[in-house]
């Protein structure tokens, strides 16, 4: 018996060993898995850490370019304050010039429409003015009248231009005319 007591059996050896080796197999699993959950840890954190340097450019991207665009609208900004000084400055300027046109003497201004819009063959006779301007003069043709009421209606002071009168005493006697003009 004593050479049977130092000898183990031969099926605890068997169950020994495979048991060892299941217990190692499965560590060795373990080991592989935690080494894959790690290696995928480092790989997400390398990730994180390039989409954060990436925003971080987008970042400072979008941050230059909203502050170029800023800069820009300050500029134009200023050119179109620039530009409301000018526009308050003519507008200065314009009711400088109505003040001063309206103290101005009339006559110059309708004696200027008139030389502008008067036919060569027109002769005027008077020219009167109250609320609104009466002109009379003769002419050959009654085609020079038309034009000459044409011509006057033309100028952007005038509001309108009428025939008030028109008269021939005789045929190749000059036509006597009379035109109305409001400003």
């Amino acid at each position: 018996m004593d050479n049977m007591s130092k000898q183990p059996l031969p099926t605890e050896i068997q169950l020994l060993p495979e048991r060892e080796l299941a217990q190692r197999k499965a560590l060795a699993r373990r080991i592989h898995q935690i080494s894959l959950t790690l290696i995928s840890l480092v790989l997400c954190l390398q990730a994180a850490c390039i989409a954060a340097l990436l925003a971080r450019n987008s970042y400072e991207k979008t941050l230059f370019t909203a502050k170029t665009n800023l800069d820009q609208s300050l500029t134009k900004l200023e050119k179109h304050q620039d530009s409301e000084d000018s526009f308050t400055k003519l507008a200065q300027n314009t009711s400088l010039l109505k003040t001063l046109d309206a103290n101005t003497t009339r006559p110059t201004l309708i004696l200027d429409l008139i030389e502008k819009a008067i036919p060569a063959n027109v002769s005027l006779e008077s020219i009167l003015y109250s609320d609104f301007l009466t002109i009379t003069g003769t002419t050959e043709s009654y085609a020079s009248i038309i034009y000459f009421i044409n011509n006057l209606e033309n100028n952007p002071l005038v509001q309108e231009a009428s025939l008030s009168k028109v008269a021939r005493s005789q045929p190749g006697v000059p036509i006597d005319f009379g035109i109305n003009v409001k400003f």
